[in-house]
């Protein structure tokens, strides 16, 4: 064999090898280019202007704390500048958010537009267990005393004429409570009410829904991953508020979204947003909150809806437009534990009064025990607010119950923004954009839930 013909087999392996490379760095190249290599999507941020928005009348938020234990409550009034008067809101918690820093972005973003809240506490750790026959009237003593000390020199002065309530889970049975008892407690009349994934009764009694205002506007929103109370209640309100013509009220679904990352899950937690407020309260590193505490490993992926995939159908309308109902991990329980208690009861037994109906707290402890915290040794010292998971800001937030409650009061105090809160429009229904351009999954709004 010839010279040339070895040296040619010598540097043919070289030249496939060296082909082999630049092709696969041709094709590394063109997926790294690819839309589908790119980072995850991220959701939209808060939008500029509009409802929802960070276009603020006001820079800061001024702070005070009033009244003792049950009767406690946070005041936040907007300033810099400081306005003669706004508008007044009600905000109630869920179970447990005594501190205000569960709800301290939403709450921060209301008074900054120009309102005057009010966080009634309506509950401590020695009521947290039998006491929520008493959180209604706890709630309105509250606000009675708030509109007093609004009257003193150095606070904005309230337009009771531009008066609303809106809430989160307990909070979400509160607040149409409230409303439907403020003019029998001489409370303004509610213009607007918002009831968040409200939840559960028959542990948090409803009051004669027919009393609130016929004029009202009302909103209820539940979310499709909520496992915590589910969407029973929320219904029972929409039905039980007829006296509100259906072009007034809106029954609205969040649609959770896995598209990008973060994802966008609208479980019984998407609410929450953790931030002080006015610097009064404690840095938040402080109230972290220890989830495990109180739902142990094995039962958190289907709290938050994790274990569910990016499909679950369960609260969404299915073929026919029916929404399934569910009552929730709590509703079950509660309603369970209600059921077993009466029928250990006697006919001639008052079960209206809270000391028949939960006889015994430790039966709620130990039944619940996996899912109710145990008090802690240094209970004067617990922050109850600690025991509820806290989460950022996201679309949920700006898109959806920050939108649909600044819409709802613009439309009920100042006749502006309406389609951005009632009626099943596009402006009501959208939900911004992932960065990738694509649209984040619609909210669903039925006036036949």
């Amino acid at each position: 064999m010839s010279k040339r013909c070895d040296e040619s087999r010598r540097c043919k392996p070289s030249f496939v090898r060296f082909l082999t490379a630049i092709t696969l760095f041709s094709l590394w190249l063109i997926f790294s280019l690819s839309p589908a290599s790119t980072l995850a999507a991220t959701p939209p941020a808060q939008p500029a202007s509009g409802p929802g928005g960070a276009d603020y009348a006001h820079r800061s938020v001024s702070t005070s704390i009033h009244g003792f234990g049950d009767l406690q409550y946070y005041l936040f009034e907007p300033d810099n500048p400081k306005p003669q008067t706004a508008p007044l809101i009600v905000f109630t918690h869920g179970y447990g958010g005594t501190n205000p820093a569960s709800y301290g972005a939403w709450i921060e973003h209301i008074v900054r537009r120009g309102n005057i809240v009010i966080y009634p506490k309506y509950q401590s750790l020695t009521s947290m267990i039998g006491g929520s026959f008493r959180y209604t009237s706890n709630c309105i003593s509250s606000v009675q005393d708030a509109l007093e000390v609004l009257k003193t020199a150095g606070h904005v002065k309230p337009d009771l004429d531009k008066f609303a309530t809106v809430g989160h889970s307990y909070g979400g049975i509160l607040t149409v409570n409230i409303a439907a008892l403020a003019q029998k407690s001489g409370l303004p009349a509610p213009r607007a009410v918002m009831s968040v994934q409200p939840g559960v009764t028959p542990a948090m009694p409803l009051e004669d829904l027919s009393l609130i205002p016929p004029d009202a506007l009302l909103i209820v929103v539940v979310g499709d991953r909520d496992l915590v109370v589910g969407n029973k209640d929320a219904k029972k309100i929409f039905r039980l508020t007829r006296q509100i013509p259906l072009d007034n009220k809106d029954y609205i679904i969040m649609v959770s979204d896995t598209h990008g990352t973060p994802r966008l899950s609208a479980d019984h937690f998407a609410p929450t947003s953790l931030a002080t407020i006015g610097g009064l309260l404690p840095d938040p590193g402080r109230i972290v909150p220890d989830y495990g505490r109180i739902v142990p490993a094995a039962l958190r992926p289907y709290l938050s809806g994790e274990s569910l995939g990016p499909d679950f159908p369960s609260f969404l309308p299915d073929a026919e437009g029916t929404i399934p109902e569910f009552g929730g991990i709590f509703g079950a329980y509660f309603q369970n534990l209600a059921d077993k208690v009466r029928s250990s009861t006697s006919e001639e037994d008052d079960l209206s009064n809270p000391d028949t109906l939960w006889p015994d707290p430790s039966i709620l402890m130990t039944d619940s025990g996996l899912l109710l915290p145990s008090a802690p040794s240094t209970a004067a010292s617990v922050n109850l607010g600690s025991f509820i998971p806290m989460f950022g800001t996201n679309a949920l937030d700006y898109y959806c119950l920050w939108k649909l409650f600044d819409a709802l009061t613009d439309a009920a105090f100042y006749g502006k923004n309406r389609e951005y809160a009632l009626g099943n429009t596009q402006q009501q229904r959208y939900m911004g954009e992932w960065s990738d351009g694509k649209p984040v999954k619609e909210l669903i709004v039925t006036d036949n839930p």
